[in-house]
Parts: C-alpha cells; structure tokens; sequence
C-alpha cells in the first residue's frame, strides 16, 4: 500500500512542483485525505487500480494529448509504432442477421490466400461452434499468435467449406499507394508515419520517378500523424541535406533543438502538389506546413486540424510510461500550427497565446502566413456532398447484398457484364427501396404510426413516399451505379485498386494534376 501511496505522490508532483514552492505541505495534505478516504469507505479499496485510474485522471487534466499507460499498455504502444494492430486472417468482417460474415479480404493475408469470399458466413472455428457469436466473440476467436493457423468453417450459399488460414500481423500501411497515375504524373498516398517509414517514403518517389512521372501529388488526406523523425526523413526526398524543417519549444531547455533533414535528396525540383483536409494532423502537418514554408510544393484542399504539440514518452521502472506534452513545434517560418491554446487549464497565459495567434510569419519566398490555427491551403477545395439518396442507400444492407450476389453469380465475368449488372441493380434498389429511408422519412413513419392515420390514407401516403423514391432512384441511377462499381472493385482488387480507380475521378486529384501542368500558374502560387 505505501508504494502506491508514494507513486502517486510522486506523480502529482511532478506536474505541480515548479508552482507550488511548498510540496511537501501539499504532499502530506493528500496522504491526510487519502488515509481519511480508505479508512473510512465502506468497502476494501484495490489500491493498485485505484493508483493507475488516479494517474490516468490527473494528466488527462493537462490537455486531451497526455496519457499514462501501465506495462502492458506501453508494450502494445510500441507494436503500433511498428504498424502491428494484431495477428488475424486478414478480413473485415461483420455483424448480419444471418450471423458474422466476410465483408471483404486484404490482399496477401490468410483469408485471401485460402479463398474467403465477402458474404462467406461463420459457422465455427477449429472445434468451437461460433454460428450465434456475436462479431467480438468472433473476433476473439479469429485473432492469434503470429504464423499460428486456423480452420474455419464457412457457409456459403448452401455449401460448408473449410479453410485452413494462416494467421498473419496486420501492418497498418504507412503508404498504402505509389504509382503513376497519368504518363508523367505519379501519385503517392500517405497514411501515417511509423518506425521506417522514412526510407519507405523515399524509396516510393524512387520507384515513381523510375516508372516516367516528372510531376509528384502527394494525398495526406486523412494523414494520422505519427513518428516525426520519419516525416523528416521523408521530406529529405525533396529538400537539400541539412534544411531545418522545424524547431521545437520547451521550458526544459533540453528538448528546445531544431530538426533538419539528414539524406541526400532524391530530387529538389520535382513539383509537387499535397492534398490535404482537416483530418490531416500532427506530424502531417510538419510535413506539408514545412513544404509549404520553404516553397517546395502547392498545398491543395483544406485547413489542416491544427495539432502542432509534442508528446514524448517518458519511462518508469516497472515499464509504465508517461506519454507527455513536452513543447511545441514550430515550422521554418516560425509559426506554430497548433490550433488549440491548452495553457488556461494550469496557468494564466492567455494573454500570451492570443498574442501568438495574431504574429505574422513569411515563407522562404516571402509569402505571409498566421500562426496557431493549422496549415491553410494555397488553393482552397470543397469536398463533394453525397446525395440523400445515396447516403439511404449506403447505410442499407443492399450494396453488400447485391455486390456478393454480383460475385458468386459472374465470378471472372463480373467487369465484362458491367451493362448487365447495373441493369439488375438498379431493378433491385427500385424493388427494394422500402429498405432504406431518406432523410426525415423514419419520422414521417413514425409520425403515422404514432398519430394512428385511417388505414387508407396512411397507405396512400406510403405509396407517394415509394413513388418519389423510384423517382429520385431513376434520376441518381449514374450515381447508384458507381457505389455498387466500386464495391466489387474492392472485392476484386483489393483496396489498392479501389484507390487507383478512384483516383481517376476525384475531383481533388485532378485538381492537383491541373495545377502541376500549368508550369507557370504553379510557380505564380509559390513566388
């Protein structure tokens, strides 16, 4: 009991230590109400959980970004920085009122290489019965040791097959797609920086720049963050060796210190356009806010999420870790693209934090940016809203439920029947439209329902909602087509030529490639 006492006296100091010149009184005032609280409650305390909660409680105070993790959480921490979630066959998988089923495999992993097929149902594995388990029970028994196997008994329409599947850890992909995408334009989509990430990066804009592209879109939409050593070793593809990409800001004078690339560059020249949105953070943002400071690239899209704080993880003895907020970064310019101002919670700074946010700070060229408020982009782009109708129809049952009787029916088939498919698909969304709702259309039911209609008009009001919908199905038919279409695209090329496909159509990318040919509008942007 006095260890854990002591670990977390310990750990409170060390947050309040530099403002309170007395700790020792604030220390044995806690031990007071302590020894008070476990004397007197009514029941036995589990000291060791209480301690690892209080820790966890007290800096969640400090800002949503600092954590502390026990042994074990620390240990599953660095597996994630390696990119390892889990060991699995490879699947996603879901809940359905015909029990747990495939929703689609990953390429290379068990599932695929066994010939799992989306809409396989499960009915057990190795000797365990799981036909009623619910998608976490499966999950469990689904996940395992690395390179340990598996036999799993699947329904299939009305066949039981078994497939004995090799278990595999699934590595969370730093860089999920690098190829050209027209003859000189290569496209590189970046996910997340991990432990390698670095040389990953630099060896995709290699094999890009080998395959005839002369112009580079990079897409970080969506870009997690992660290891910011690897983002600098990423951006030594593109910058001279020694360039300072960013600076960090501490009150421990030992974690202020300036970072800058340490390679050699693949190409200083190339142009290049990044995709970015407001789900782009953190080291990200580092990446695309110092190309965009020393003028190496057009940013394209939207302000980024503005998450411009450094954690570091700070060890204990027994392998507990203390993940941190340490200091902040700053980009070349000076600029700090942290959005929000966490300070109010344990000091009066406020006054200093506003002046921050209104410091103007220049590019290498001598553009002008504001700090504190995310990276914003060159050029400004909206992301396309989908219809109300494809939205229904998204959340239904019904693109699964074709898109697998689309595969088991055409097979190898399936890409030179497109006319035929869409035809039967869009009979069968016109067929099976009460399936979904549209936007208010549950409440109107319910409305109804509640307000007890005559039978003959609450059926007539049906049958003019029904009539509007195959209306609204008649005239987005284009569109309800091309979510089936890129449904089995993902069955049969897995997520990287989903990603191809896509790519070909989205507005954001053609933007980009727009914008790398024409030479003199491109360098307008950064001069």
């Amino acid at each position: 009991m006095k260890h854990f006492i002591f670990g977390i006296f310990l750990f409170i100091s060390t947050f309040f230590y530099s403002q309170l010149p007395n700790i020792d009184v604030i220390l044995d005032d806690y031990r007071n109400f302590f020894h008070k609280m476990n004397d007197n409650f009514v029941d036995e305390i589990d000291l060791e959980k209480f301690i690892i909660k209080t820790k966890k409680r007290t800096i969640q105070q400090l800002d949503p970004h600092s954590h502390f993790y026990t042994k074990e959480e620390s240990d599953k921490r660095n597996q994630t920085w390696k990119g390892i979630s889990y060991a699995g066959i490879g699947a996603m998988i879901k809940q359905t009122d015909k029990g747990v089923v495939v929703d689609y495999c990953k390429e290379g992993h068990g599932a695929a290489l066994a010939g799992l097929l989306p809409g396989d149902i499960f009915i057990k594995v190795d000797s365990v019965d799981c036909a009623n388990y619910n998608l976490n029970q499966l999950i469990k028994l689904l996940r395992g040791k690395d390179g340990t196997t598996l036999n799993v008994t699947v329904l299939r329409e009305e066949e039981v097959l078994i497939k004995t599947i090799k278990r595999k850890n699934i590595i969370s992909n730093s860089i999920s797609f690098a190829d050209t995408i027209s003859k000189e334009v290569g496209l590189i989509k970046v996910n997340q920086f991990l432990r390698g990430s670095g040389d990953d990066f630099r060896k995709s804009v290699q094999e890009v720049l080998d395959k005839g592209a002369n112009k580079l879109v990079l897409d970080f939409r969506g870009n997690i963050g992660g290891l910011v050593v690897e983002a600098v070793r990423s951006l030594s593809a593109f910058l001279p060796k020694g360039t300072v990409v960013y600076t960090l800001k501490s009150k421990d004078k030992k974690s202020c210190y300036a970072d800058s690339t340490k390679k050699t560059p693949v190409s200083t020249s190339i142009p290049l356009v990044i995709l970015i949105d407001n789900k782009t953070v953190s080291s990200g943002e580092i990446f695309t806010g110092a190309l965009q400071d020393l003028d190496r690239g057009v940013l394209l899209g939207e302000k980024t999420h503005g998450k411009g704080l450094v954690q570091g993880t700070r060890y204990f003895k027994d392998g507990s870790s203390l993940y941190i907020t340490a200091a902040r970064y700053h980009l070349p310019s000076g600029r700090c693209i942290q959005k929000k101002d966490y300070r109010q919670n344990y000091t009066q700074e406020d006054q200093q934090s506003s002046e921050l946010a209104s410091e103007i700070f220049k590019s290498k060229n001598g553009r002008i940016f504001s700090s504190s408020d995310g990276i914003s982009p060159d050029i400004k782009l909206v992301k396309a809203s989908k219809s109300g109708l494809i939205k229904a129809i998204e959340k239904s049952t019904l693109i699964f439920d074709f898109a697998v009787y689309s595969k088991r029916k055409y097979g190898n088939e399936l890409f030179s029947k497109n006319d035929e498919i869409t035809k039967e698909w869009i009979q069968y969304v016109r067929s099976n439209c009460d399936q979904f709702y549209l936007e208010n259309e549950n409440k109107i039911q319910e409305f109804i329902k509640t307000n007890q209609w005559n039978t003959y008009y609450a059926k007539k009001f049906q049958k003019q909602l029904i009539r509007e919908k195959k209306r609204q199905i008649s005239r987005e038919k284009n569109e309800i087509a091309e979510i089936l279409f890129q449904k089995l695209i993902l069955y049969d090329q897995y997520s990287k030529g989903l990603y191809r496909y896509n790519s070909k159509k989205d507005p954001w990318v053609l933007e980009a490639i727009d914008v790398l040919t024409q030479t003199k509008e491109y360098q307008k942007i950064l001069e």
